[in-house]
């Protein structure tokens, strides 16, 4: 399966912008400038559904983890 577009990020007074694309299923590539070859990839680890929002629990390139939440 495979996936792409662009995103958005804001996280307090800062804004990003770049394009993302999805690897092998579980993979999110992330490049914050599409004109260089940098990419950071997160790996999906799994989904925690709630009955009013959804949990994705992620793994960054350097080991450490995060829960997002939609």
């Amino acid at each position: 399966m495979t996936a792409n577009g662009e995103y958005t990020g804001w996280c307090f007074d800062s804004i990003s912008e770049g394009k993302w694309s999805l690897r092998n299923g579980n993979k999110i590539v992330i490049r914050p400038d599409p004109k260089k070859k940098a990419e950071e990839i997160i790996t999906i680890l799994r989904f925690e559904p709630q009955s009013d929002r959804t949990f994705l629990y992620v793994r960054y390139d350097d080991g450490s983890r995060e829960k997002w939440m939609k």
